[in-house]
């Protein structure tokens, strides 16, 4: 009788251990993950690892150097890497403050020590319901409030 209590103890406890391995990821999580592979990237140059945060069917904006956004994965690492980005040299990147509200987030950032110099950030983010970033908007000077 007892091998059968341990049997049953185990069961449920691989149970709700593949459970929680379902849960997805909260936009915080995901950006504390999404902006040191960021800055991975910067130092290498090489975007692959950073546009896999995006929906295939994403959109980038950065209005202060175009005014339409990228439509897809593929065009945004295209578009971003390394031109933009990699123009941008290694840098570092400090989140000054992150404010999320469901799916929406905005991200004030400080960028350290690149080719440009440092200068104030603005993201503002959209997550799909696969925890994906959905649309990617990047406001150049702008400061935290």
């Amino acid at each position: 009788m007892s091998k059968k209590i341990v049997l049953i103890t185990v069961l449920v406890l691989v149970a709700l251990t593949l459970v929680g391995c379902g849960q997805k990821q909260t936009p915080e999580e995901i950006l504390n993950e999404f902006y040191p592979v960021m800055e991975d990237a910067l130092a290498s140059g090489d975007g692959t690892a950073w546009v896999e945060y995006f929906a295939d069917d994403a959109t980038m904006e950065v209005p202060a150097l175009a005014p339409q956004p990228v439509a897809g994965k593929d065009m945004i690492e295209a578009a971003m890497w390394p031109g933009v980005y990699g123009a941008a040299g290694e840098s570092s990147i400090e989140i000054v403050q992150l404010e999320v509200d469901g799916n929406s987030a905005t991200v004030y950032l400080m960028y350290t020590g690149g080719l440009t110099g440092d200068f104030p950030m603005q993201d503002l983010i959209e997550f799909n319901d696969e925890g994906k970033i959905q649309s990617y908007v990047v406001n150049v000077g702008v400061p935290a409030p």
